[in-house]
Parts: C-alpha cells; structure tokens; sequence
C-alpha cells in the first residue's frame, strides 16, 4: 500500500511539533503525486470525483510503484 498523502499543513505541523520527518522525500512524493494527478486529469478531461459531460473515461483508483532516488525508494500511487 502506498504512503498516505500528507499535506502541506499535516508536514508543517510535525515539523512544528518536533517529529523526525524527512522533509525531502515527502516534497518529492507529494511532487510526483501533484504532477501524476495533473497529466490524469487531462486525459480522462475531469477531476478526481468530479461530474463532467466532457470526461473521456474513468478511473479506477492508483497502482503501487517503487521508484529509486536520491532521497531513497519512494512508495508512489500512480493514478490508473
């Protein structure tokens, strides 16, 4: 199961509260997660959950993939 999405307030407040986190593996994945959510909306022509009469297909919830960086082997949900 891939890592749950942390938003940016959730990050703020462990780093507020002192919790160990590594800020940089979380930028990147919530990087790719925006990114991969971007290019899905233009190809099925709507937003997640979102109603439109110009949508193109559906989506069928996200995959798992491992990818290696710098920062480690990241958890990534690919949107399918």
């Amino acid at each position: 199961m891939a890592d749950p999405i942390v938003t940016p307030q959730e990050l703020l407040g462990k780093l507020l509260a002192g919790q160990e986190i590594d800020v940089l593996r979380e930028a990147a994945i919530g990087m790719l997660r925006e990114l991969m959510e971007i290019e899905v909306q233009g190809m099925t022509g709507a937003a997640l959950g979102a109603r439109s009469p110009d949508r193109l297909c559906m989506r069928n919830g996200y995959r798992e993939r491992r990818l290696d960086t710098r920062v480690g082997t990241l958890a990534v949900p690919i949107p399918s």
